[in-house]
């Protein structure tokens, strides 16, 4: 699968692809849906659904190869979360570790080093 080069900035894809899920998705939507991953072409408003977002994503860009893709999460108000947590250890408590903020020419550059541009 080739890389596709993002002509969207990111608040511009965020928008569209809001848009999209309400337009195209939202209203085929079942139950058994909830939690799952939906990779939407933000030119087409083609999609795939899958609890595997790397399969909606791969499923999508083998019918549209160049497509910008959002990624959503059914039910959810992101993808991913983000936190410190141990189920297992509910007492431990992360509060003190955060805030996390990295400079962007740092991350390029970590991401540059592994991910060939």
């Amino acid at each position: 699968m080739p890389a596709v080069e993002p002509c969207l900035s990111p608040e511009e894809v965020a928008h569209l692809g809001a848009a999209a899920f309400d337009q195209h998705v939202r209203p085929v939507l079942q139950s058994e849906d909830d939690g799952k991953f939906v990779a939407i072409d933000l030119h087409s408003g083609d999609y795939e659904l899958d609890v595997d977002d790397y399969a909606a994503v791969t499923r999508l860009r083998t019918r549209r190869s160049a497509a910008e893709v959002w990624l959503g999460r059914v039910g959810q108000p992101a993808a991913y979360r983000m936190r410190f947590r141990q189920t297992h250890r509910p007492e431990w408590s992360y509060a003190g570790l955060g805030p996390f903020t990295f400079d962007r020419s740092q991350y390029q550059a970590a991401l540059g080093a592994v991910v060939p541009s």
